[in-house]
């Protein structure tokens, strides 16, 4: 039935715009309508690192030219009321960002960026740095599937079963202490960390406080358990609670030995930052041009983008309590 009401809203769209699109009587060129670039800031940071920002001038939807970057602005930094000092420019995997070398964001300082660009009002933006979250009292367990096969022995002329494993499956429970004094923003992620790069996994929940916010356009699984690459969550149902999270994930011809080590990432974010984050995700899960539009929040003014801090905390690596085994046994072919 759900198919059947998608496929239905889809032709009806489809009909609509061919026939709005029909009725004109004009064409219109699109490669001349007049648009005014504006000035797009990216400037997503976490604690302890080097503050940096890309800026570039937005485009028409259709130009498929790469975006201009920004030159010569003029970018400063203040950090609790206080001037810390300028921008410079630099050049990271072959594109230009802005950086202020002389200061690292830290738990709870209030920044604010003046951005002056040739030509442009002067933008600014602001936004307090998060604390990281506390977790503690991680249990993991490991359920190990096993797939029960038959096959036949043609030289002693009988069958036998044999057997096979490429899925493990963890459960992970741990508490977190939300501060009840600040309003919290978090996302958490799993991630294996290798000798060459990291992998996210996705992860099962089916507590609906911590799915509530994406739980209209993130993947449901098994009736009531949502699945997710990370979940965004805020701390309006549980503020100032030490909250029982419970999650599950799956390696598929991998176990958590076979990485040097798997963690949970779980991050405070600034409320703009977590909010952009999370029209952001809503946008992606859009599947066809009729989808309805998002906007996606910005927080600067006198221009477009995006100026926050994560806070990130990392638990010490998985390591399973116990395992449990489960047999799929052989069902014919």
């Amino acid at each position: 039935m759900k198919n059947i009401r998608k496929y239905t809203q889809f032709a009806i769209s489809a009909i609509i715009a061919t026939l709005f699109i029909t009725s004109c009587e004009d064409p219109v060129d699109i490669d001349y309508i007049d648009y005014e670039p504006l000035v797009v800031v990216n400037s997503i940071n976490e604690v302890d690192s080097t503050l940096k920002m890309r800026l570039t001038y937005s485009r028409w939807f259709l130009d498929n030219q790469s975006f201009k970057e920004v030159d010569n602005a003029n970018i400063t930094l203040k950090v609790n009321g206080n001037t810390i000092g300028n921008a410079t420019s630099t050049l990271i995997n072959d594109k230009k960002y802005y950086t202020i070398e002389s200061y690292t964001p830290q738990e709870g300082d209030m920044l604010q960026l003046d951005i002056q660009v040739p030509d442009e009002d002067l933008m600014t933006s602001s936004c307090t740095v998060p604390r990281k979250p506390e977790i503690s009292d991680i249990y993991v367990t490991e359920i190990e599937h096993i797939n029960e096969y038959e096959g036949y022995d043609y030289i002693k002329d009988s069958t036998y079963r044999y057997y096979d494993t490429n899925t493990y499956e963890y459960n992970v429970s741990f508490t977190l202490h939300d501060n009840p004094n600040e309003q919290n923003f978090y996302k958490i992620e799993v991630m294996s960390i290798g000798e060459n790069n990291n992998h996210r996994h996705y992860v099962s929940i089916d507590d609906y406080i911590i799915a509530e916010e994406m739980s209209d356009f993130i993947s449901i699984i098994d009736g009531e358990v949502y699945e997710a690459m990370g979940f965004l969550f805020s701390d309006s149902k549980i503020n100032g609670k030490d909250y029982s999270i419970k999650l599950s994930f799956s390696l598929y011809g991998h176990r958590l030995y076979d990485y040097d080590e798997t963690v949970i990432k779980i991050s405070s974010i600034s409320s703009d930052l977590y909010y952009y984050m999370l029209s952001m995700e809503k946008q992606s899960s859009i599947s066809t041009i009729f989808g309805e539009p998002v906007q996606i929040h910005c927080n600067i003014e006198n221009g477009i983008g995006i100026f926050g801090v994560t806070s990130p905390c990392l638990s010490s690596p998985l390591t399973p309590s116990n395992t449990t085994y489960i047999v799929n046994p052989y069902r014919g072919w």
